[in-house]
């Protein structure tokens, strides 16, 4: 069997093999379990909840576009996302990943 040498293959595709992978194994699904148990989730949750509120009261109704709206939640959520959280996150993908992919290194 022939190594893929990762470096020569595109960053997307390392992406959605990753995404792939994770989704077949049912692993994405038991770290949303997982972070959805975490108190801090809940309050995270709530305050984009109000953040969203305020938002669309500011957007005049017939400006209101769901992509627009996304993009203002989107990024909000990444950036508040509480750091013990992602930690935990990128912890268990890169576990997964690295005994998924470790003949790939």
């Amino acid at each position: 069997m022939t190594q893929i040498k990762w470096e020569n293959v595109p960053e997307k595709d390392i992406r959605a093999e990753a995404e792939v992978a994770l989704e077949t194994s049912g692993e994405l699904r038991k770290i949303r379990s997982s972070i959805s148990q975490n108190p801090a989730i809940e309050s995270w949750r709530r305050e984009l909840r109000e953040t969203t509120k305020k938002i669309i009261s500011e957007m005049q109704i017939d400006h209101l576009d769901t992509d627009i709206l996304y993009d203002c939640i989107a990024a909000r959520s990444l950036d508040t996302l509480p750091k013990e959280i992602n930690d935990e996150i990128v912890k268990r993908i890169q576990t997964f990943l690295g005994s998924q992919f470790e003949d790939h290194a």
